[in-house]
């Protein structure tokens, strides 16, 4: 049989090296003007936390130049140029506000406004910090532009996300001379400031609460995680239909991940993208799971079952266990992933997430029935078939004839492999390592992939409530 052969496994493995290189070093990165508002949203979140009426102090000119390079765009939204001069505008930058706007102004009133209006106050600032008297600042349109309640009622209708907003609702109520309409956008502003500052010490605080928990968990875990190997070598008979399925599979996902999509649009068919995603993993999932059957040579009286760990998992009376192990796996997975991002960024191999359509889908089309069909296939189909080949088959069989850490490991590795992406890989590492542990802990298949879903959902929703 093919998948059983040396010479085609030789040419696969060859195969899924060369078509991963040309991808390492071709893939596109998110496009540019996704990429820009991802930037834009996380300066937005950070101006959230920043106290309306308090210029940024030098500290900040990060930011604020930050934002002098996200300004230019492309943002096919203007609500997004929109978001960019209110950002500037709570992080006391103006001259960042009226980039933003600055394409507006040919068919926007209000940008013509606004941008007068950011442009005096840069003014005054410059002024002041050189210890200059006040002047009249010249305007930049003829006439000048002018403002009034019409103009404040259409600032508090852009679409710029409430604690925002109401600094560039301020800015025009100023410029119009409506000093109560400018103290009511900054009272409101301040008390969103609050509630925004009140919910981030929160999650703040729910995090450190993980990374406690995760960290303590690891120290209670040196003992059981070190246990030794059966103290038999694996041999050629034991690792060649590891490599088998991993090389096989891999081959697999590059080429359907690759190729179908393309063919698609060759063919002139338009799916929907969150269909493709959830077709793409079960296709996927499915072709692995039958590659143990395939190629992975099951031991006598083994079934199928069996070989990716499914046999005796999944049993109601042990759920209880399966969850309090998953709970716990969660929160050494955060641990295991801020020490594994810390190395990343240090050896300068992170990057912007454009090497992961779903990330990219979730950020830029999300709507209500696209996002169910993601969060079914984050949740429960990558879960279940990655848990049952790279937990079940994979550390399963290493493990008996490795220790367990070596084992933990080397199966992380392979399924940080099959993600495809360099600026990931050690993270997703050590959050395979972390299953494999919890798998090992309660011998149920249902621990690691209950781990699993709940990690993956919780990436769904921080970038959701940051991007999207």
């Amino acid at each position: 049989m093919i998948f059983r052969s040396n010479g085609p496994l030789v040419a696969a493995a060859v195969y899924v090296v060369a078509v991963t290189a040309v991808v390492a070093t071709t893939r596109s990165p998110a496009p540019d003007g996704l990429a820009a508002r991802m930037r834009l949203a996380e300066q937005a979140l950070a101006a959230r936390l920043v106290p309306p009426g308090a210029p940024s102090p030098a500290g900040d000119m990060l930011d604020a130049s930050h934002l002098a390079e996200i300004a230019p765009g492309p943002f096919p939204d203007p609500a997004d140029r929109w978001r960019g001069a209110a950002v500037a505008l709570r992080l006391g930058a103006p001259d960042a506000a009226w980039r933003f706007l600055q394409p507006l102004v040919p068919s926007d009133p209000l940008a013509r406004v606004l941008v007068q209006r950011t442009f005096d106050d840069g003014v005054a600032s410059a002024r002041r910090a050189f210890g200059l008297p006040p002047t009249t600042v010249p305007a930049l349109f003829d006439p000048r532009p002018a403002a009034g309640p019409d103009e404040v009622a259409r600032a508090a209708a852009l679409e710029v996300e409430p604690g925002l907003r109401e600094e560039l609702v301020r800015a025009v109520a100023l410029h119009a001379g409506l000093a109560a309409e400018a103290s009511a956008a900054e009272r409101e502003a301040v008390a969103r400031w609050d509630h925004a500052v009140t919910v981030g010490a929160g999650l703040a605080a729910a995090v450190l609460a993980l990374l406690g928990i995760g960290i303590a968990l690891w120290v209670g875990s040196r003992k059981w995680a070190a246990a030794p190997g059966p103290g038999v070598r694996p041999g050629p008979a034991d690792l060649l239909p590891l490599a088998r399925v991993v090389v096989w599979f891999m081959a697999v996902h590059l080429t359907t991940s690759l190729l179908v999509p393309h063919l698609i649009d060759r063919a002139g068919f338009v799916p929907d993208p969150a269909a493709l995603v959830l077709a793409l993993y079960l296709a996927n999932g499915v072709a692995g799971l039958a590659l143990v059957r395939l190629a992975g040579l099951p031991r006598p009286g083994e079934g199928w079952a069996a070989q990716v760990g499914i046999a005796g998992s999944f049993a109601p009376r042990g759920i209880g266990r399966s969850v309090v192990g998953a709970a716990a796996a969660f929160c050494m997975a955060w641990t295991a992933y801020v020490g594994s991002m810390f190395v990343t960024v240090q050896l300068g191999l992170g990057g912007d997430g454009g090497d992961d359509p779903t990330s990219l889908f979730l950020v830029s089309q999300a709507d209500g029935p696209g996002l169910a069909l993601v969060l079914v296939s984050l949740g429960l189909a990558a879960p279940l078939v990655e848990e049952a080949l790279f937990r079940g088959y994979v550390f399963g069989r290493l493990r008996s004839r490795t220790p367990v850490a070596l084992a933990a490991a080397l199966s992380g590795f392979a399924f940080a492999a099959a993600h495809l992406s360099l600026a990931a890989f050690l993270p997703l590492a050590a959050i395979g390592f972390t299953f494999a542990l919890a798998y090992e802990r309660t011998r149920d298949l249902a621990t690691p992939v209950l781990a699993h879903a709940a990690w993956n959902l919780a990436q769904a929703a921080l970038l959701l409530a940051i991007y999207a």
